[in-house]
């Protein structure tokens, strides 16, 4: 009646838990900006394009949104990604926070640095453009939070 889990199983069903919660619990500085709804900015289908998979969700709060993506392998667990939304001048602040090793991102805004956080298992891209906006992606993957930033970027960095 009852399946007994593998203790892979049981580590696959952690995992996934930690990551959807983990952008709830891990809030960086707030932009100067308070309210802006960061989800109207980046559409989902965009972020689905980005990320190759499929928004179930996406939910703003405050200064940022979290997408909940799912993918077309069922085995596959679902991702969050968030994106927070800064005001320019909070770029070097946000940078000097950063976790661990902080590696150079060429070819995304005027500055943009990647650190992963041992803690959160999750990898932090900020980015800053033109003096007009700071962004920062969260996610479990660098070159999925990569491509998702270079979404991002244009449509953030219209709007200031």
């Amino acid at each position: 009646m009852y399946k007994k889990l593998s203790g892979n199983s049981v580590r696959t069903v952690l995992l996934a838990a930690s990551l959807a919660a983990a952008p709830f619990f891990a809030f960086p500085a707030h932009g100067e900006e308070p309210g802006a709804d960061v989800c109207s900015f980046i559409p989902d289908e965009e972020v689905a394009l980005a990320v190759k998979g499929r928004v179930l969700d996406s939910k703003a709060y405050d200064d940022k949104c979290v997408y909940i993506v799912a993918f077309e392998d069922e085995s596959l667990p679902r991702r969050t990604f968030v994106v927070y939304r800064h005001g320019a001048d909070a770029y070097e602040g946000l940078r000097g926070a950063l976790e661990g090793k902080v590696d150079n991102v060429e070819g995304l805004g005027d500055e943009a640095v990647m650190s992963y956080d041992e803690e959160s298992m999750r990898y932090w891209l900020l980015v800053n453009n033109r003096g007009k906006v700071t962004f920062q992606v969260s996610g479990d993957d660098p070159e999925t939070v990569r491509r998702l930033a270079e979404v991002v970027l244009p449509r953030l960095g219209a709007k200031e």
